[in-house]
């Protein structure tokens, strides 16, 4: 049975605030979803009701009994159960799975993902202002790089922010187009250009960089009077 695009969302809702969500997940475990590495059954139905991906592949083919999917099983079940228990589990030590949680949301599109993200959100930025003294230069790197690429603003400023401070010298020194590996890829994500026209990342930090130490060595404090000369 198909439901109208607008009623869908809301019937969903009525089944989960009745707990009926159990008994049809329990029961009626009529289709399997590969993950990279096992598989997952769950209830059509609901996967119908809960997510906009589903919906519309089931509305377009409704005989479909299975589909393979490009993430780990584990990432992919935390988030069916976020739609039908609205809890959503992500921890710090989960830190290289971030790119892939939020690619995975992204394409499933839950009910209330705008939850989900919120909360990924407020947890990195906490994380980046609480422990940003024990932060390695990679772990921030790759903040920078997740939260740019899924356009997370408030991690993205973090991050951005941490690195000038902190990072700048080392952070040129390690990424740029001689880099190995993973490291130039990186740096060359982060040399593109955003579609409107803004600077990269990449040149905005050496910007900024570059005028702070222009500033610093404009200025020259005077020791006997504790005040601060421009030079010319």
């Amino acid at each position: 049975m198909l439901i109208a695009n607008n009623n869908y969302r809301l019937l969903f809702k009525k089944i989960c605030l009745v707990g009926n969500w159990k008994f049809v997940q329990k029961n009626f475990r009529d289709f399997v979803i590969l993950a990279n590495d096992g598989e997952i059954r769950t209830s059509k139905y609901l996967l119908y009701l809960s997510m906009e991906y589903f919906h519309e592949l089931f509305t377009a083919d409704s005989t479909l009994n299975s589909i393979t999917l490009n993430f780990n099983r584990e990432i992919i079940e935390k988030l069916i159960d976020f739609t039908y228990k609205g809890i959503f589990s992500f921890t710090i030590d989960k830190m290289n799975e971030l790119d892939s949680i939020v690619q995975c949301i992204k394409l499933l599109k839950p009910l209330k993902e705008h939850i989900v993200l919120e909360c990924i959100v407020e947890m990195l930025t906490e994380y980046l202002m609480k422990d940003w003294e024990k932060l390695k230069l990679d772990e921030v790197v790759q903040l920078l790089d997740v939260s740019y690429q899924h356009l997370l603003t408030n991690v993205f400023d973090s991050a951005f922010n941490l690195i000038i401070n902190k990072h700048f010298v080392d952070f040129q020194l390690e990424y740029n187009e001689q880099s190995e590996g993973e490291k130039r890829i990186v740096y060359r994500r982060l040399r593109r250009s955003p579609l409107n026209g803004l600077l990269s990342p990449i040149n905005l930090m050496i910007s900024i960089y570059n005028k702070r130490q222009k500033l610093y060595r404009a200025i020259r404090f005077c020791n006997t009077s504790n005040s601060y000369q421009i030079i010319e």
